[in-house]
């Protein structure tokens, strides 16, 4: 992993996050259907968590929501934890 170029760093930094965005989507709409009432309430949440913005507009409540909002934290790669090491590839 070490010989990666720069174009490739980015790329698989690019195509995990949205695999964790996409993935989160799906677990925390599964999960918690009563505070995330469509997909698109859940792609709203998974994106304002995983650019950490948070907005705070949609939050779960339930027990397994929390749990999948834990669990997503814990997954995320975001952007600005590969900047510097993708700049210094």
């Amino acid at each position: 992993m070490a010989n990666l170029r720069p174009r490739t760093a980015v790329a698989l930094i690019a195509v995990s996050t949205m695999v964790i965005v996409a993935g989160s989507t799906i677990v925390a709409w599964t999960l918690d259907k009563r505070d995330f009432g469509s997909i698109g309430e859940a792609l709203w949440w998974s994106l304002q968590t995983v650019t950490t913005v948070g907005y705070g507009d949609i939050v779960p409540e339930s027990t397994r929501g929390r749990r999948s909002v834990v669990m997503d934290s814990f997954s995320q790669r975001r952007p600005g934890d590969f900047g510097g090491a993708a700049i210094g590839w």
